[in-house]
């Protein structure tokens, strides 16, 4: 990309935050449903016509700040995924950090599902296209996260299953995702340091089943 291209994208990733902030800002005020693309130009700094510069719809902006915080969970568990940690600090770590930006988000992102779910349908296939590959790419950056100490827990003898490591990946993964689906269905969550020690004690026992049944 020539010198120049680079520059206005710069800008124009810079007004995309901008905007992305305000729109946070104000679905956490307002509510999803209740706010206005005016209301985020208002927050933003910008007149309302000039945001459609930037983003088509209020569906484009909640699915792009749904990707974002997606991305920037990712980024996050990246980054505080050490050498010196073992195995099972590192999913203590990579859990309470997943449950805790969640709780904390709780209402947003209840509100961010169930609003894709109808805003999907009206985006046209590139840009559908355009979501699902940053949406497998943030899976996969994950993925890739639990490969990495899931692989030196195999070096440090801490691990020792016979089942790949690609499907143990997609099992931790997997199982952080049903606390979500738990606190969703409840409509509360439950606190974050229990609901962490739960997911580890199951990572590291299971279901402790110390012999298979005895058939008749």
């Amino acid at each position: 990309m020539e010198p120049k291209d680079l520059k206005i994208q710069a800008v124009k990733d810079a007004k995309c935050k901008l905007i992305l902030d305000a729109a946070n800002k104000v679905f956490c005020e307002k509510g999803i449903w209740n706010a206005r693309m005016e209301d985020i130009a208002a927050v933003a700094g910008f007149s309302k016509p000039s945001l459609y510069n930037y983003y088509a719809d209020k569906e484009s902006i909640v699915i792009s700040l749904a990707m974002r915080e997606f991305e920037q969970l990712g980024d996050k568990i990246s980054s505080l995924i050490s050498q010196e940690l073992s195995f099972v600090e590192s999913v203590t770590v990579i859990y309470r950090t997943i449950l805790k930006h969640f709780a904390d988000r709780f209402s947003l992102f209840l509100d961010i599902d169930d609003y894709i779910k109808i805003a999907i349908t009206n985006l046209n296939s590139e840009k559908q296209s355009d979501l699902k590959n940053r949406f497998h790419n943030a899976v996969n950056k994950l993925l890739d996260t639990y490969n990495t100490i899931i692989k030196r827990g195999r070096i440090t003898g801490e691990i020792s299953s016979p089942v790949p490591d690609d499907v143990l990946s997609q099992m931790l993964m997997v199982v952080a995702h049903s606390v979500h689906m738990k606190w969703k269905m409840q409509g509360s969550v439950d606190d974050v340091d229990t609901a962490t020690q739960y997911l580890v004690e199951f990572i590291k026992n299971g279901f402790s089943i110390t012999a298979e049944k005895i058939k008749p």
